[in-house]
């Protein structure tokens, strides 16, 4: 079985014109030795072997070299010759039957579909013609019957074999195609997951270090102004600062930490931040001189851990924009666990509105915003200014993830208020 596969996969590797020559030129071989050998049966009405016997022989078999490129062609070449041997009732073992079956097989197998049930009816009507030009003088009807009977079980034996070889031949290039889409979908996938994916690392990287870099400015400036005249105030900025930096490595440790290989398990493997843990959030901002307090409404039941991360996420970035925009503002965090969705809102009563209209912030116009939105007649534009758009779009995003809105703008009465709602079973935009 080895040998014959080793065969079969030696024609494969050969051109197909190649092999059709081979299959050609060895019927054609074997006609004209059957021609040859047992010569015309006299006593069957069979004529004499002439010239023209052997040139009939060649249109009955050559054309079989071009059975693919020409299916329909060759079909009708060999067909045609089949029809002229039977008339001038040449002899041989079947010396004129060799060609057509293999050009029948190759015209379903090959051919326009519309062919594949025309063509055994054709090779049945001209044998059937064909016949009586063939059988000795004494045929009977009989003799005809017993004949044709024989042709047709040949010949719906050959359109069975091709008509299943096709059907396998149009499933596997079905499946190749189907294949071939699964494999073209898993690769967009695959780039989708990886550009998601850089997009959440830049979106956590940006709010642990926008946030981080933030309170170790201000403790740093703060220290720098009093290590002359109060020392022991300077050290605590300088610890702060410490802490400040630990944590943001740390945070930092984690996210990065997605980029290595799977079985690699050094750095931070501490867990995302959730709103369980604002309180030392609110502790870092307190140490870096904002006044901010924190108010929890409603039950805290079960939070989407993404949803959690989010609106941890967008209070750490109002708030690191309330200390780069608004100074040494004071400032409430409110948290609003309702049925269905999580509410969070910053506000704070320091000057980013002045800050806002002197770089020109204009992302979000007053007729986008529904009126009296937050409680604030005149809300308009995001609290992330120009300079800091990332925090922006990282709001955002945060919150369309998971089918949510962020609203954010300068207050009627001075501050900034900041307020994102995040259903618990919204679907990713």
């Amino acid at each position: 079985m080895k040998l014959f596969a080793a065969e079969r996969a030696r024609l494969r590797s050969l051109p197909q014109l190649t092999v059709d020559s081979i299959i050609a030129v060895t019927i054609l071989v074997l006609c004209m030795g059957s021609l040859m050998l047992v010569g015309p049966m006299e006593s069957m009405g069979e004529k004499p072997t002439t010239p023209f016997t052997y040139v009939l022989l060649l249109f009955l078999t050559l054309p079989v070299a071009f059975r693919r490129r020409y299916p329909v062609q060759v079909f009708l070449v060999v067909l045609v010759a089949m029809g002229f041997y039977e008339a001038l009732g040449y002899g041989g073992v079947n010396a004129d039957f060799f060609g057509p079956i293999v050009a029948l097989y190759s015209v379903i197998v090959y051919g326009p579909r519309r062919f594949a049930p025309w063509a055994p009816i054709a090779v049945l009507v001209a044998v059937s013609f064909a016949i009586p030009f063939e059988m000795p003088p004494d045929w009977t009807f009989g003799n005809f019957v017993a004949q044709l009977v024989n042709i047709v079980v040949l010949v719906g034996l050959v359109w069975f074999v091709s008509d299943t070889v096709r059907q396998r031949r149009e499933q596997a290039r079905e499946l190749a195609a189907k294949n071939l889409e699964l494999e073209q979908a898993r690769d967009e996938l695959a780039r989708q997951a990886v550009a998601d994916e850089r997009v959440r690392i830049a979106r956590e990287l940006h709010d642990v270090v926008a946030h981080s870099m933030s309170v170790i400015a201000v403790q740093s400036g703060v220290g720098r102004m009093i290590i002359a005249t109060q020392p022991e105030e300077a050290a605590k900025a300088l610890a702060n600062i410490e802490q400040t930096s630990r944590s943001s490595l740390n945070e930092m440790r984690r996210i990065l930490s997605v980029l290595r290989s799977g079985d690699e398990t050094e750095g931070s493997l501490e867990p995302a931040p959730t709103l369980l843990e604002v309180d030392h959030l609110l502790a870092q901002m307190r140490s870096a001189g904002m006044r901010v307090e924190l108010a929890v409404r409603g039950e805290r039941g079960e939070v989407p851990a993404g949803v959690d991360l989010s609106a941890y996420r967008i209070i750490q970035e109002a708030l690191t924009n309330v200390i780069k925009h608004a100074g040494f503002a004071q400032a409430a965090v409110t948290i609003e666990y309702e049925p269905s969705a999580l509410v969070v809102e910053v506000v704070d009563d320091g000057r980013g509105a002045a800050a806002m209209a002197l770089v020109g912030a204009t992302d979000v116009s007053a007729d986008a915003v529904p009126p009296g939105a937050l409680g604030t007649p005149g809300l308009l534009g995001p609290h992330g200014l120009k300079g800091s758009g990332n925090g922006l779009v990282g709001m955002r995003e945060r919150a369309a993830v998971y089918g949510g809105e962020v609203v954010a703008g300068p207050r009627s009465g001075g501050g900034f208020c900041v307020r994102a709602r995040l259903p618990y079973d919204g679907a990713p935009a």
